[in-house]
Protein backbone atom coordinates (compact mmCIF):
# COMPACT_ATOMS: atom_id res chain seq x y z
CA UNK A 1 0.00 0.00 0.00
CA UNK A 2 1.57 3.50 -0.48
CA UNK A 3 0.70 5.01 2.61
CA UNK A 4 2.60 2.35 4.33
CA UNK A 5 5.81 3.22 1.96
CA UNK A 6 5.17 6.85 2.71
CA UNK A 7 5.01 6.32 6.64
CA UNK A 8 7.86 4.25 6.67
CA UNK A 9 10.01 6.85 4.81
CA UNK A 10 8.41 9.26 7.46
CA UNK A 11 9.68 6.77 10.38
CA UNK A 12 12.80 7.01 8.71
CA UNK A 13 13.07 10.69 8.61
CA UNK A 14 11.75 11.16 12.00
CA UNK A 15 14.10 8.59 13.33
CA UNK A 16 16.68 11.59 12.75
CA UNK A 17 17.71 13.52 15.93
CA UNK A 18 15.04 16.09 16.57
CA UNK A 19 16.57 19.72 15.35
CA UNK A 20 12.99 21.98 15.92
CA UNK A 21 13.34 23.47 19.18
CA UNK A 22 10.40 21.65 21.00
CA UNK A 23 7.38 18.99 21.40
CA UNK A 24 3.99 20.45 23.01
CA UNK A 25 1.01 19.56 24.57
CA UNK A 26 -2.10 20.50 22.87
CA UNK A 27 -3.19 22.53 25.48
CA UNK A 28 0.63 23.93 25.46
CA UNK A 29 0.27 24.31 21.78
CA UNK A 30 -2.78 26.10 22.35
CA UNK A 31 -2.10 28.66 24.61
CA UNK A 32 1.47 29.76 22.53
CA UNK A 33 -1.13 29.64 19.59
CA UNK A 34 -3.07 32.71 20.84
CA UNK A 35 0.53 34.61 21.28
CA UNK A 36 2.36 36.18 17.77
CA UNK A 37 3.14 33.09 15.71
CA UNK A 38 1.76 30.88 13.47
CA UNK A 39 -0.36 27.86 13.80
CA UNK A 40 -0.39 25.06 10.89
CA UNK A 41 -2.24 21.70 10.37
CA UNK A 42 -0.16 19.79 8.18
CA UNK A 43 -3.09 17.51 7.52
CA UNK A 44 -5.05 16.82 3.86
CA UNK A 45 -7.38 20.01 2.77
CA UNK A 46 -9.90 17.19 3.23
CA UNK A 47 -9.02 16.35 7.13
CA UNK A 48 -8.84 20.01 7.51
CA UNK A 49 -12.34 21.53 6.13
CA UNK A 50 -13.91 18.39 8.15
CA UNK A 51 -12.61 19.52 11.75
CA UNK A 52 -9.57 21.58 12.83
CA UNK A 53 -8.04 23.44 15.60
CA UNK A 54 -9.75 27.34 15.66
CA UNK A 55 -6.52 29.33 14.64
CA UNK A 56 -5.22 26.74 12.04
CA UNK A 57 -4.38 27.61 8.74
CA UNK A 58 -3.88 24.62 6.43
CA UNK A 59 -0.72 23.79 4.34
CA UNK A 60 -0.33 20.10 3.98
CA UNK A 61 2.83 17.93 3.87
CA UNK A 62 1.06 15.20 2.06
CA UNK A 63 -1.87 15.37 -0.50
CA UNK A 64 -4.42 12.04 -0.84
CA UNK A 65 -4.93 12.51 -4.42
CA UNK A 66 -6.95 9.84 -6.00
CA UNK A 67 -5.99 7.47 -3.29
CA UNK A 68 -2.38 8.43 -3.34
CA UNK A 69 -0.29 9.79 -0.37
CA UNK A 70 1.65 12.33 -2.98
CA UNK A 71 3.97 14.33 -1.15
CA UNK A 72 3.82 18.29 -1.18
CA UNK A 73 7.14 19.40 -2.50
CA UNK A 74 6.02 23.10 -2.05
CA UNK A 75 5.63 22.89 1.49
CA UNK A 76 8.89 24.93 2.74
CA UNK A 77 8.16 27.73 -0.12
CA UNK A 78 4.44 27.58 1.02
CA UNK A 79 5.79 28.57 4.55
CA UNK A 80 8.31 31.16 3.36
CA UNK A 81 5.44 33.00 1.38
CA UNK A 82 3.56 33.03 4.75
CA UNK A 83 6.39 34.17 7.03
CA UNK A 84 7.79 36.79 4.03
CA UNK A 85 10.94 34.98 5.16
CA UNK A 86 11.13 35.49 8.80
CA UNK A 87 12.86 32.81 10.29
CA UNK A 88 12.37 33.22 13.55
CA UNK A 89 8.39 33.71 13.75
CA UNK A 90 6.86 30.96 15.94
CA UNK A 91 5.50 28.10 14.59
CA UNK A 92 3.15 26.05 15.70
CA UNK A 93 2.28 22.67 13.91
CA UNK A 94 -0.29 19.84 14.32
CA UNK A 95 -1.18 16.89 12.24
CA UNK A 96 -3.71 13.90 13.08
CA UNK A 97 -1.04 11.77 15.50
CA UNK A 98 2.28 13.78 15.64
CA UNK A 99 3.70 12.14 12.84
CA UNK A 100 3.13 14.10 10.09
CA UNK A 101 3.49 16.82 12.32
CA UNK A 102 6.88 15.73 13.34
CA UNK A 103 8.42 15.42 9.71
CA UNK A 104 7.47 18.96 8.79
CA UNK A 105 8.51 20.42 12.06
CA UNK A 106 12.30 19.04 10.92
CA UNK A 107 11.80 19.75 7.58
CA UNK A 108 11.06 23.52 8.54
CA UNK A 109 13.98 23.71 11.10
CA UNK A 110 16.90 22.41 8.74
CA UNK A 111 15.53 25.35 6.37
CA UNK A 112 16.74 27.61 8.89
CA UNK A 113 13.64 27.90 10.82
CA UNK A 114 14.32 28.61 14.61
CA UNK A 115 11.24 28.41 16.60
CA UNK A 116 9.39 25.78 15.31
CA UNK A 117 6.91 23.41 17.77
CA UNK A 118 5.09 20.36 17.23
CA UNK A 119 2.06 18.88 19.02
CA UNK A 120 3.00 15.73 19.55
CA UNK A 121 0.11 13.78 20.32
CA UNK A 122 -1.68 15.64 17.20
CA UNK A 123 -5.15 16.50 16.76
CA UNK A 124 -7.45 13.41 17.64
CA UNK A 125 -5.29 12.02 20.69
CA UNK A 126 -4.49 15.74 22.47
CA UNK A 127 -6.43 18.79 21.21
CA UNK A 128 -9.55 16.56 20.59
CA UNK A 129 -9.31 14.53 23.98
CA UNK A 130 -9.21 17.67 25.57
CA UNK A 131 -11.98 19.60 24.34
CA UNK A 132 -10.07 22.36 22.62
CA UNK A 133 -11.59 24.55 20.53
CA UNK A 134 -12.35 23.53 16.22
CA UNK A 135 -13.98 24.45 13.54
CA UNK A 136 -15.63 22.62 10.56
CA UNK A 137 -15.35 24.14 7.34
CA UNK A 138 -17.95 21.92 5.63
CA UNK A 139 -20.95 23.11 8.48
CA UNK A 140 -20.45 26.90 7.94
CA UNK A 141 -23.29 28.03 6.22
Amino acid sequence: MIFDKVFNEINEITNEKISYLGDLSAKNGFNLSLEDSIFLDVRTPQEYENLHPKGAINVPIYFNINGKVIENLNFVKDIDNITNNTYNKKIIIICKAGIKSHYASNLLAKSNYNSVYNITNGFINDWMVNNLPTISITNIG
